[in-house]
Parts: structure tokens; C-alpha cells; sequence
């Protein structure tokens, strides 16, 4: 499982906002990219080890995101859990606002439609 710890984080969390309900909203991005974007945020906090090490015993072909995002769903206290593919959050974007402030959203200032961290792998 790719976050080990989300459904006992997310379960902890429902209790502290109890009663009020609990909406997760979550990206799910493809296996391959994702892992190079992780192995890129490790490089950026100065933690340095090959490709070949980070990378060992990785299947991307074993990612499920269902493994995750059913169990949340059981959680006492989720209300709503959003999903959308990562590739598609610029786009996505101002839906997701709506969905979590359960209202038509203000105007989102243009620097929030731009990307905030380019990852290595996008740059030229």
C-alpha cells in the first residue's frame, strides 16, 4: 500500500472533527510518475540515493488505488470522498473547491491555476 498509515491518520481525524462530517478529496496519479515525482521530492530534501535503490523492489504494476480509497469510505464520520487523476487537477481544480466548501467557489486568483512546483521531470 502506498500510504500505510492514511486510514489510521484519516480515522483519527474523523474523531477529532466529530460530529461534524468528514470529505476527503484526493488525487490519484498514475504508478510510474508518481514514484519519479517521490524519488524527486527525496533528491530536493538533500536525501541522495540512486534510482536503483529508491527503486528496488518497486511494482508500479502493483499500485491499487482502491486498496485505499475503499477503506475510506468505511471510515465513521467520511461524509464524501473525492477523487480525481492528478493529471487532470489544473483542470479539475475549481470542481474540487466546490465540492469540499459545498458552494459556487470565489474567484481563484490566476497564480493558484498555474503549477506552484515543477518537478524535475518537467523541466526543460
Amino acid at each position: 500500500m502506498i500510504y500505510p498509515k492514511a486510514i489510521e491518520r484519516l480515522t483519527r481525524l474523523a474523531q477529532l472533527v466529530a460530529p461534524n462530517p468528514l470529505h476527503i478529496a484526493m488525487a490519484v496519479r498514475e504508478p510510474c510518475s508518481y514514484y519519479v515525482s517521490v524519488y524527486n521530492q527525496l533528491l530536493m530534501s538533500g536525501r541522495f540515493q540512486t534510482w536503483e535503490r529508491f527503486s528496488k523492489g518497486l511494482d508500479p504494476t502493483a499500485v491499487k488505488w482502491s486498496d485505499i480509497l475503499r477503506p475510506m469510505t468505511k471510515i465513521p464520520g467520511v461524509a464524501q470522498v473525492s477523487i480525481w487523476r492528478y493529471e487532470d487537477y489544473h483542470r479539475v481544480f475549481p470542481q474540487v473547491l466546490d465540492a469540499l466548501f459545498g458552494q459556487p467557489r470565489p474567484e481563484i486568483p490566476s497564480l493558484l491555476e498555474k503549477p506552484m512546483h515543477i518537478g524535475s521531470q518537467s523541466r526543460p
